[in-house]
């Protein structure tokens, strides 16, 4: 083929890439066929792996970057994590320009909020073997997932290993060997393993985060850590679609979803549906425990919760008791005195176990800084948090108070008035029977009312 992508220049902007496609695959703008697939980032690098591999059988022509109004400008490569250990680099925007058995091939990469959109574009002529060539890209992904025992977030980082394990997890005893059993038959049974729901419900700071880093640390499986940060830019129904789907296709698995309380605000009736059909619809989910987390589960709805065999273990995380304190204070600040240990463990009460090492760790910067020891640096630590501890606890009080006023304020025509609650409610059910349409426009105008 003697067409040459560098002499094709035009002065209409919006035509530019059309006019390219049509000199470069000899048809017209009408028998064009473009095949496009949008790669999930925590897939990018195996997609991007998986092309390389396949196109790698075929003649590179040119590699090419064009902007909107036609200008060229560099082509953007960049070196991607396939692994925990492996990376490689890649094109990531532009286009490029095959020859395959005869066949003219242009290949786009286009980067976006969600991972990538790759578009394969060939004559209407050849459609067929564009779908067969996106398919076995597919099927090469299958085969070869560079995450499949790895530990990741949704995000696509790599987690690393942390040093939590079994042995560190101050937990009621009943609750740990629960948790274990479900990770060890994962590991007995791999992929022919009966899904298995766990809840993990409790106040912040009491291990629910923590016991998701030692299975994450233990369990030789797929890991997948789901949180509210992953889905900044696609949203939680995509979000969840996307880690439930990884944990099937990368099985054994365990599907780890953080908080999912804050994932329901705005959204509860949709993201409850989706997670009661991803976890107990028509799709199989052999091979993977289901793990949700939540602060604050009087906050869950019902229809969650409800369903028998949804959830195998529901996990009470407490603030820890007298006993617990003491344990921790032992592990994590060694020996520190039988006395000093009893008083300091009284005065915990009421500390979550995050609490507990966030005063351990402190203590250890002011023995460094000050040069005493460590029991002396708990004792100010300790000191140093109860002052925290109040004034946090001023603060809420503040805020609730102020809550509590505006509670009991309405506007009327410009006024300010004050009702009692009572009067609210009556007023409140009264506008319920007001309204009876149910449709947008009249809930919105009663709930703004």
């Amino acid at each position: 083929k003697l067409f040459d992508v560098a002499s094709t220049q035009s002065p209409k902007p919006l035509r530019f890439h059309y006019e390219l496609y049509e000199k470069f695959l000899e048809c017209k703008v009408k028998e064009i066929f473009q095949n496009g697939y949008s790669i999930p980032g925590p897939l990018l690098g195996t997609y991007l792996a998986g092309l390389k591999k396949i196109l790698s059988e075929y003649d590179l022509k040119d590699t090419r970057k064009f902007v909107w109004d036609g200008s060229e400008v560099p082509p953007d490569y960049e070196v991607i994590q396939l692994n925990s250990e492996k990376r490689d680099d890649f094109l990531i925007d532009g286009m490029c320009f095959y020859e395959a058995e005869t066949k003219p091939l242009i290949v786009n990469f286009s980067p976006d909020y969600f991972g990538m959109t790759v578009t394969l574009t060939t004559s209407n002529e050849n459609k067929e073997w564009n779908k067969q060539l996106l398919d076995k890209v597919h099927g090469w992904v299958y085969e070869n997932n560079f995450l499949r025992g790895e530990k990741f977030s949704l995000s696509g980082e790599f987690l690393h290993e942390p040093d939590d394990d079994w042995d560190n997890l101050i937990l009621d005893e009943r609750y740990k060997d629960s948790i274990r059993k479900s990770a060890n038959f994962l590991e007995k049974k791999g992929k022919q393993f009966t899904a298995r729901g766990l809840l993990f419900i409790g106040p912040p700071g009491t291990g629910k985060t923590k016991t998701g880093r030692v299975l994450m640390n233990e369990l030789d499986a797929t890991f997948i850590w789901v949180s509210s940060k992953d889905f900044r830019h696609i949203g939680p129904l995509r979000a969840l679609v996307l880690g439930f789907s990884l944990a099937r296709n990368l099985a054994p698995s365990v599907l780890f979803l953080e908080d999912i309380d804050t994932w329901l605000r705005g959204e509860m009736e949709y993201v409850t549906d989706l997670i009661k059909t991803e976890m107990d619809g028509i799709k199989q989910n052999r091979g993977i425990i289901t793990i949700l987390t939540s602060n604050y589960p009087e906050k869950l709805p019902d229809a969650l919760l409800d369903r028998p065999g949804r959830f195998h273990h529901i996990v009470k995380f407490e603030l820890p008791k007298e006993e617990q304190r003491e344990e921790m204070l032992k592990l994590w600040a060694g020996d520190i005195g039988e006395d000093l240990l009893k008083e300091i463990t009284e005065k915990t009460e009421g500390f979550s176990g995050a609490h507990i090492k966030e005063l351990v760790e402190f203590a250890r910067m002011i023995a460094e800084e000050d040069e005493i020891e460590i029991g002396e640096a708990l004792l100010k630590s300790l000191e140093k948090l109860m002052e925290q501890r109040e004034l946090i606890e001023e603060i809420r009080g503040n805020k609730t108070d102020v809550k509590a006023v505006w509670d009991r304020v309405k506007y009327e025509k410009g006024e300010v008035k004050v009702v009692e609650e009572k009067e609210i409610e009556i007023e409140a059910n009264e506008k319920k029977e007001k309204f009876n349409c149910e449709c947008i426009k009249c809930k919105h105008k009663m709930e703004s009312d």
